[in-house]
């Protein structure tokens, strides 16, 4: 069925400061109005979680962590850390239209050049970077980006990562 409102949201939370510098990603839902296609709360605290239209588990590498401190919503969230912590999967959208990107995020204490970023593929090899996330744009508060996606189409399998580049390997 096609749908005019679809939307991937995903909140994600990004803090940082000199001695514990980490992106969270808490809540990930594709949406079509009015119900989910997919959504994940991390609530089973391992990546395995989640419901709906899902093609498989979160792939995580790097330095990651399920936590349950500071989290948008619920328990868990996904956190991220350092310059190698890094989450992606993927979502069936095969016959959705008007297909949205929508995340929260929160932003501490970016040093220098350190970023975290959103990205999207529709084959998983090439990525396109929705938003980068900088130093200056951390001012402690939850924000709301909304992307149209709808230049991607409907493909049977819509990848959605998140990657921290903060730091070295001693930040967290």
């Amino acid at each position: 069925a096609t749908a005019n409102n679809t939307s991937i949201d995903i909140r994600f939370t990004g803090i940082t400061d000199q001695s514990n510098e980490e992106a969270r990603v808490d809540d990930v839902k594709v949406s079509s109005w009015p119900s989910n296609v997919a959504f994940d709360g991390f609530e089973s605290g391992d990546g395995t979680g989640g419901l709906g239209l899902w093609n498989g588990n979160w792939t995580l590498s790097g330095d990651y962590s399920f936590d349950t401190s500071g989290e948008y919503e619920g328990d868990y969230h996904l956190r991220l850390r350092s310059s190698t912590g890094y989450a992606q999967r993927s979502a069936n959208l095969s016959g959705y239209g008007a297909v949205q990107l929508r995340f929260w995020a929160r932003l501490n204490s970016f040093d220098g050049s350190e970023t975290a970023a959103v990205k999207v593929s529709t084959n998983g090899t090439t990525w396109d970077t929705l938003r980068t996330f900088v130093n200056g744009e951390d001012d402690d508060n939850y924000h709301l980006y909304t992307f149209d996606l709808s230049s991607y189409g409907s493909p049977a399998t819509f990848y959605v990562a998140f990657d921290a580049n903060m730091g070295d390997t001693g930040d967290y």
